[in-house]
């Protein structure tokens, strides 16, 4: 439950500066996210198990072909995510490859794009944090006086070629002098083993119907 309070109220926050991006539409600069940063934005609030997107249906809406061979290509694209909950929510998307060498080429550029904008406009029903923000005119009034943070990379958190995966330190306590602990523990082990020996003859001693002879009768056998 409280899990969910949490999510809510991250949904609910809108973005910073960083993960918007203005493009010019020729009277006007009109708010976008990037997919890459709603995907990564769902990754963080969601967690990365905690959602999925299917593409329903993707399609090409027009082409137009150039006599030097170039295409143009429109296409749709519907998609559906899906939280680990059950909840989902529902979107089509669009896409143009304009004058592209290639027919094959502007149509993959076109698919690409539309269920990028799908996978966009679905994300953003779910809240500020993923995109919904944009909507919000006060907001980008505002959000453009807002400056943006310098967050410099960290070289030793890149992943480079030869490196190894990230683990979590201090899951696994591993004592410095293993070995010591060891040889402990197979003599503890070799030390049980002994009692266990000792009870089960003590155990077979006493339930056997024949006494054990006493020191004069060994010493009197001799």
């Amino acid at each position: 439950m409280s899990n969910n309070i949490n999510i809510k109220k991250e949904l609910e926050r809108p973005l910073g500066p960083e993960y918007i991006s203005f493009r010019n539409t020729g009277y006007s600069e009109e708010p976008y996210i990037e997919g890459w940063t709603a995907i990564q934005m769902a990754n963080r609030i969601f967690g990365y198990d905690g959602w999925s997107s299917h593409i329903i249906d993707v399609n090409t809406v027009s082409t137009e072909d150039t006599h030097d061979g170039r295409s143009t290509v429109a296409a749709k694209a519907h998609v559906r995510i899906t939280l680990v909950s059950g909840i989902f929510r529902e979107d089509i998307g669009f896409g143009v490859a304009e004058r592209v060498n290639g027919k094959g080429k502007a149509i993959k550029q076109a698919y690409k794009s539309a269920v990028t904008d799908a996978i966009k406009r679905t994300l953003k029903q779910f809240g500020k944090a993923l995109g919904s923000c944009c909507n919000d005119k006060n907001y980008i009034r505002h959000i453009k006086q807002v400056k943006k943070k310098n967050c410099p990379i960290n070289e030793s958190d890149l992943i480079r070629p030869g490196s190894h995966p990230f683990t979590v330190q201090g899951t696994i306590n591993i004592p410095s002098n293993i070995a010591d602990v060891t040889e402990k523990g197979v003599k503890m082990h070799e030390d049980k083993l002994d009692q266990v020996g000792i009870i089960e003859n003590k155990r077979n001693s006493i339930g056997s119907k024949k006494p054990l002879p006493s020191i004069e009768d060994l010493l009197s056998s001799e």
